[in-house]
């Protein structure tokens, strides 16, 4: 916080609130082996040093002590028990509560009711954890909804492997069909959009981040930075090595290809984001 003065109180109004029980509880969770528990005290003795008090724990996924033929969950349930016996000092202190490990994933409202529900069958699975899936509309509707639009722009974003590209290309070709003009764009250097897909009214085409980043620190620095001094110039660099930058660029980028209101087209975009930016 040292550079950043005005945001001191700030900051000490947050710490303050944080160190005070009665407006914060602070629960650590671990799971019961040693070295997951020896996380759990360090983090305890670090908060202090800040002046905030760990005060609650939950040891989380502990096999259930009901008896079992199988020597592999014996032998784990005997080395939790263990682990919970050497409870670090720092955590002994804390309210605690134990969470028997589930048979099922804990996903879903339902499920999270019953983690917490004694009612469990006999192989430690709770009951009823599952709820029929609602029926959802299928992407058409989706787009048949968009189609009615004049123009617009639909960015398909997240972490690689999720099927951006798929949905992109699968939107981008349904909207053809009612007649509009769609320019199909992917900044992904993995991604195989066909060119054999281009036709009168879709077209295909892919930004290159590492180029136009490289092409916007050179058009800031030979703009912002001419009329800086050495230290300015170098203070300016820096700041465009940020991976910020990488996103700026990316979207000045996309925005060059946007359609504009009256032009009767669509832009979709498979896009893959790097750090976030304000």
């Amino acid at each position: 916080m040292s550079g950043l003065e005005k945001s001191r109180s700030t900051y000490g109004s947050a710490l303050a609130t944080l160190a005070d029980p009665a407006s914060t509880r602070l629960v650590l969770v671990a799971r019961a082996q040693h070295g997951a528990l020896a996380e759990a005290a360090r983090t305890v003795d670090e908060l202090a040093e800040a002046g905030v008090q760990a005060t609650h724990l939950v040891v989380n996924g502990i096999m259930p002590s009901s008896p079992s033929p199988d020597p592999l969950a014996d032998a784990i349930r005997d080395r939790e028990q263990r682990a919970l016996a050497d409870l670090p000092l720092q955590l002994a202190g804390l309210v605690s509560d134990h969470i028997a490990l589930r048979g099922a994933d804990m996903v879903g409202v339902p499920a999270i009711r019953a983690l917490l529900s004694e009612e469990t069958t006999a192989s430690g699975t709770p009951t009823a954890i599952t709820e029929a899936a609602p029926m959802l509309p299928g992407l058409e509707v989706l787009v048949d909804e968009l189609a009615g639009l004049d123009h617009g722009l639909v960015m398909c974003m997240g972490k690689g492997g999720v099927g951006k590209t798929t949905i992109a290309t699968a939107i981008a070709l349904h909207l053809v069909g009612p007649g509009k003009d769609v320019n199909l764009t992917t900044t992904d250097p993995a991604a195989h959009l066909d060119a054999s897909l281009a036709t009168d009214r879709l077209r295909v085409s892919s930004i290159d981040p590492q180029r136009v980043t490289a092409d916007y620190r050179a058009r800031v620095m030979a703009s912002k930075g001419a009329t800086l001094d050495d230290v300015g110039r170098a203070a300016l660099a820096e700041d465009l090595r940020s991976p910020c930058t990488e996103e700026v660029a990316v979207f000045q980028a996309f925005s060059r290809l946007s359609p504009r209101p009256g032009a009767g087209s669509w832009s979709w975009t498979p896009h893959r984001p790097g750090t976030p930016c304000c």
